[in-house]
């Protein structure tokens, strides 16, 4: 088992060290992103640790908790000095004013998450095509990034209201594909409620899911997160051609982050950061 790595260590690091550049991530996909992007950038000295291999006091919540109170650390322990960056995902904060203040320690994705920041209708497309040999026009692409969007506003006022964790929402997400891409926020939505035996709050959460939804509608390919994505690339998949290679979240992620190009998503807000931080 790799040992994890303290705060201080990568401060020492950085103080020994002027060259010396770390970002810190949420995840390993996370992390296999960026360092696609450092190789496109030919730099060699910058590491990319997800923050689970990172010594973190216990803070509620998941990696993005972990990943913004890592930030905090180094912007109190550095003097404002450190070449560290930490970079977390938007989430829930996209929907409404971002509580989340950014710094040269800490930055925020563009979207909800970094799959919203870096794959481009145009890469979901060719992934489609190679990855399923499904060939689609603007409006089927759209009602994918559509059925994300819902799901995803959706996931939040479940969780709003009380009903699921988010580990078993994202797990009901892959239990419910099960071909009909029109159908499948429905599906979701009664999957959930049967589960918890709280269908008297039907009526409540579609309501609210639709409000949400209709803010982001015209720009749906910012507000889902990965799981939601890719639950809606699953139902598509088989609603097209009862296809049977949706069975791992993580191989398909994988692979829709190939078609992502780094030339492409350089000029990308985020992206723009680290190139500065690099610089």
């Amino acid at each position: 088992m790799i040992p994890r790595r303290r705060i201080d260590e990568l401060l020492l690091a950085a103080k020994l060290d002027a060259s010396y550049r770390a970002i810190i991530v949420e995840g390993d996909k996370d992390r296999t992103l960026l360092k696609r992007f450092l190789t496109h950038l030919k730099s060699r000295s910058c590491i990319v640790l997800p923050v689970g291999m990172i010594e973190i006091p216990q803070v509620l919540g998941g990696n993005r908790s972990r990943v913004i109170k890592a930030a905090s650390l180094i912007r109190e322990s550095s003097n404002g000095k450190a070449q560290i960056l930490s970079i977390a995902d938007k989430d829930l904060e996209i929907f409404g004013e971002s509580s989340t203040a950014q710094d040269q320690f800490l930055k925020l994705t563009a979207s909800a998450c970094i799959e919203g920041d870096i794959v481009e209708p145009d890469d979901l497309a060719q992934f489609l095509e190679s990855y399923f040999q499904l060939q689609v026009n603007s409006d089927q692409l759209s009602s994918i990034y559509e059925a994300a969007c819902k799901l995803y506003c959706l996931r939040k006022n479940c969780m709003e209201l009380g009903i699921g964790s988010n580990a078993e929402l994202r797990q009901r997400h892959f239990e419910l594909i099960d071909g009909n891409l029109e159908l499948c926020t429905e599906a979701y939505l009664s999957a959930v409620l049967s589960k918890h035996g709280l269908f008297s709050k039907k009526a409540i959460l579609r309501k609210a899911t639709e409000t949400d939804f209709g803010r982001f509608r015209p720009s749906a390919h910012f507000a889902f997160r990965g799981p939601d994505l890719i639950a809606a690339i699953g139902a598509y998949a088989r609603m097209r051609n009862k296809n049977e290679r949706i069975c791992n979240e993580d191989a398909v992620r994988g692979a829709l982050f190939s078609f992502a190009h780094p030339h492409a998503y350089e000029a990308r807000p985020l992206f723009q950061e680290v190139k500065s931080f690099l610089d």
